[in-house]
């Protein structure tokens, strides 16, 4: 089931998004489970969500992950917590 206006998209979210998008740097939209895995196929996705509690499946594009890293380092939101790990 994809449903973007109740999916829980966070911070951890798009720093997922934006690790996975460099693995495949072809991929324009990767669908997210709600345990942060990403697939680049919807079928692989909607498969995987099944077996989760919540069987949500996220799409998130390129664009959206990298407008929201970048709106989140303009906010101050720069890193996790943990000082080596940074947004960018």
């Amino acid at each position: 089931m994809i449903d973007k206006q109740v999916a829980p998209i966070n911070a951890i979210t798009m720093k997922y998004a934006k690790e996975y998008f460099r693995k495949y740097p072809k991929s324009r939209v990767l669908y997210f489970t709600t345990d942060n895995l990403a697939f680049t196929g919807l079928e692989q996705a909607t498969d995987h969500a099944k077996g989760l509690e919540d069987d949500l499946v996220i799409p998130i594009t390129r664009k959206e992950a990298m407008a929201a890293i970048t709106d989140m380092i303009t906010d101050g939101w720069n890193d996790y917590g943990n000082e080596d790990e940074q947004y960018y």
